[in-house]
């Protein structure tokens, strides 16, 4: 019997909102609302920054691998689902995965991300338990650093043109 397996998640900030929906209006002027703009506007440059590093270091470790003959599974373990992790606990990401029990890894699958949030690639990478490869616009391979290490992870890129 052929039965499609299914797993979600829910990703949910530390503030306990969930993403996509927001409660706040535009234009808030109120004196408690300014007070908090600056550990916010703090917080999302220390989060980028954090980001923008903690990248070239796992896309420098990602071309180290495979001198010491890794392949494109060890670098999708190895490099890509930590930095996935790690961005996802530093920027207080909690996700709830449901049904990772039917993913069956032996099995081959299609998986698509909507691209709804800015944290599903990394939802992804981080949880889901195989050993996948994402396909990505070509244009993504000419980033220094990255392109080489999605490469040497066995990304696979397609052209727009292609399509």
């Amino acid at each position: 019997m052929n039965r499609l397996s299914s797993a979600s998640w829910n990703l949910e900030g530390s503030s306990g909102k969930t993403f996509g929906s927001s409660k706040t209006g535009l234009g808030n002027n109120s004196p408690h609302h300014n007070r908090e703009k600056l550990p916010n506007m703090l917080r999302y440059i220390a989060l980028n920054a954090f980001i923008g590093l903690f990248s070239v270091i796992m896309c420098i470790w990602a071309l180290v691998i495979p001198i010491f003959g890794g392949s494109g599974r060890t670098v999708h373990f190895r490099c890509a689902v930590p930095w996935a992790k790690a961005i996802l606990r530093v920027c207080g990401i909690r996700v709830a995965v449901h049904g990772r029990g039917n993913v069956n890894p032996e099995v081959p699958r299609i998986y698509m991300c909507n691209h709804q949030s800015f944290f599903d690639i990394w939802t992804v990478l981080a949880f889901l338990p195989v050993d996948f490869k994402f396909i990505l616009k070509q244009e993504l391979m000419n980033i220094p650093l990255l392109g080489p290490a999605m490469t040497h992870a066995g990304y696979i890129e397609i052209g727009r043109a292609h399509v």
